[in-house]
């Protein structure tokens, strides 16, 4: 949203989107084409073609970068990157096919090389050796977020790993650091003469005239 609203109010001046459909992935639409229009320059990098790219600033540019369906080569072999689904599982992604050109670079390069650019000296970090190998990039990530401990070794087993997240493992919905979660609900029910719930906060009820079947 801040990314929207820096575009809408003019202090963010270039859009670069990696991948996804920014603005129908928005609750906003409208406003979201409206912000990305007011853009001196937008730029799509991606697989395929979508609504996003309809939507541009003064210039527009589209990129390709390497799916997930092509072999990803890089200086040091072979690659493989890790998604993650609706229920928390986590497992590798690995292309089959020859990539369409040797001259389109994948997403981590793209990132990569990028961040290489802008931050040159500022900061320690070594992106050739991520783009190179990415294991050092998921290396990083087991040390820094829960979860992700022993990245390497579980993004290679054969079905991969589940994320702990707290309502589906544990039953627990731990609230942000420094906050409480406290619920409280009251439930009045109250049934009419037709067996129709009348009031708004009772609880869910299922009636049937149906005979139950096998």
């Amino acid at each position: 949203m801040d990314s929207i609203r820096g575009m809408r109010d003019g202090r963010i001046k270039v859009l670069v989107a990696l991948g996804g459909n920014l603005v129908h992935a928005m609750s906003d639409t409208t406003a979201a084409e409206a912000a990305v229009r007011k853009t001196r320059l937008s730029v799509q990098i991606s697989t395929k073609l979508n609504r996003s790219h309809a939507v541009v600033g003064e210039q527009a540019m589209i990129l390709p970068t390497i799916g997930r369906t092509e072999i990803d080569r890089q200086a040091g072999g072979e690659q493989f990157v890790t998604v993650e689904d609706t229920v928390c599982a986590v497992h590798r992604s690995a292309g089959r096919l020859e990539p369409i050109s040797d001259k389109v670079l994948s997403e981590v390069a793209i990132v990569c090389r990028m961040a290489a650019t802008v931050l040159g000296d500022k900061v320690p970090v070594d992106w050739r050796s991520f783009e190179a190998n990415y294991d050092s990039v998921r290396e990083h990530i087991s040390h820094v977020v829960p979860g992700f401990e022993d990245f390497n070794k579980k993004a290679r087993s054969r079905d991969g790993f589940v994320l702990p997240h707290g309502p589906g493992t544990s039953g627990s919905f731990p609230p942000p650091p420094g906050k409480r979660c406290s619920l409280s609900t009251t439930l009045r029910p109250s049934m009419s003469r037709r067996g129709a719930c009348c009031s708004r906060r009772c609880a869910p009820t299922i009636s049937s005239t149906r005979p139950p079947t096998a």
